[in-house]
């Protein structure tokens, strides 16, 4: 409805969102005194548009319509609007030291003022063409609209988890990944293993430091704080670097080998499980091995072998007849 009716206002509701949008809004002149949100307030509102949504059925839009149609007093009687104003103008005089008019012509210039955006004062033709409108489009506007949005919500919803899980999923496959392919590389853990990397190819010596500090990372988990950075790049000043750093930690004794990470992410185990909790997961163990141990005895070497369809279409042979002896057979 704003929008429609009342489009100056929309423009510049719109315009500020697109500059939200935007990161670099610093040369678009018709921005420069427009009203600007961030995300912190763009997510409360979205928040109490949740709720109210979840709770009343009516979403922010509803709330906001209300507040701006009270702050605007467009529905308000002729009545009401003169008790308001001659509030307003006592509140006005309270903080003001000289008063230019009377009270009355106070009270009546700000009656004014809101009889410029009171529902009632315009043309009846409008009035009604409004509420015409309003009737027609009811269905779109209230029922569709909410139930549009709600579904929208809903699929942004799995969409996010269904990243997060993807994410996850991968994040795990690279762990497992980068341990199997630096496993294979021996840690140095004395100054001798650490010099015997020197090679007089300056590119493939700084390949080696940094591989031991990818074999602490990826296989013995050691925490990045305790190593030095891996940069980039074979200057001097770079293997210099790499090799000072590496020799506060090879005199540190590495931790026994962990297990390699699985390439899925799972539960891990409770640290301190209860005995019930021990309980049902060895009683669960045992159903597992109880089903395993069926299904191999149903099978032979590990398959199961079913019997071949016959092709679909082809006729059956008929079965062989017994050699007629000349003698009637018996009925």
């Amino acid at each position: 409805l704003s929008f429609h009716w009342f489009p100056s206002p929309s423009l510049v509701m719109i315009e500020t969102h697109l500059r939200n949008l935007d990161k670099d809004f610093s040369d678009i002149s018709e921005l420069k005194y427009a009203l600007k949100t961030g995300d912190f307030v763009e997510s409360g509102f979205a928040h109490v548009g949740l709720a109210m949504s979840t709770t009343s059925g009516a979403g922010v839009e509803s709330c906001l319509g209300v507040a701006h149609a009270a702050m605007l007093k467009a529905f308000e009687t002729d009545g009401g609007k003169r008790a308001k104003a001659r509030q307003v103008v006592l509140k006005k005089r309270k903080s003001e030291l000289g008063f230019k008019w009377s009270l009355d012509e106070e009270t009546n210039e700000q009656v004014g003022a809101w009889d410029a955006t009171s529902f009632f004062k315009l043309d009846r033709e409008l009035r009604w063409t409004i509420i015409q409108d309003v009737r027609r489009r009811y269905k779109d506007l209230i029922v569709e609209a909410g139930r549009t949005q709600q579904e929208a919500h809903d699929s942004a919803r799995v969409k996010r988890l269904k990243e997060k899980s993807d994410g996850q999923v991968q994040k795990h496959l690279d762990r497992c990944t980068k341990n199997y392919e630096f496993d294979r590389i021996a840690p140095c853990t004395t100054f001798a293993g650490l010099d015997a990397l020197a090679t007089d190819d300056a590119k493939a010596y700084a390949g080696a430091l940094r591989n031991q500090i990818r074999v602490r990372t990826h296989v013995y988990f050691v925490p990045r704080k305790e190593l030095p950075d891996i940069g980039d790049g074979h200057s001097p000043g770079e293997v210099q670097r790499l090799v000072s750093g590496l020799r506060g930690v090879v005199q540190k004794p590495l931790k026994k080998k962990p297990a390699p990470p699985l390439p899925y992410p799972v539960r891990p185990a409770h640290p301190a499980p209860t005995a019930g909790a021990a309980a049902l997961d060895i009683e669960h163990i045992g159903k597992i091995g109880a089903a395993i141990t069926k299904l191999t005895a149903l099978t032979s070497e590990g398959m199961i072998r079913a019997p071949r369809a016959s092709a679909p279409g082809r006729p059956r042979a008929a079965p062989p007849r017994a050699a007629s002896s000349g003698a009637p057979q018996p009925p």
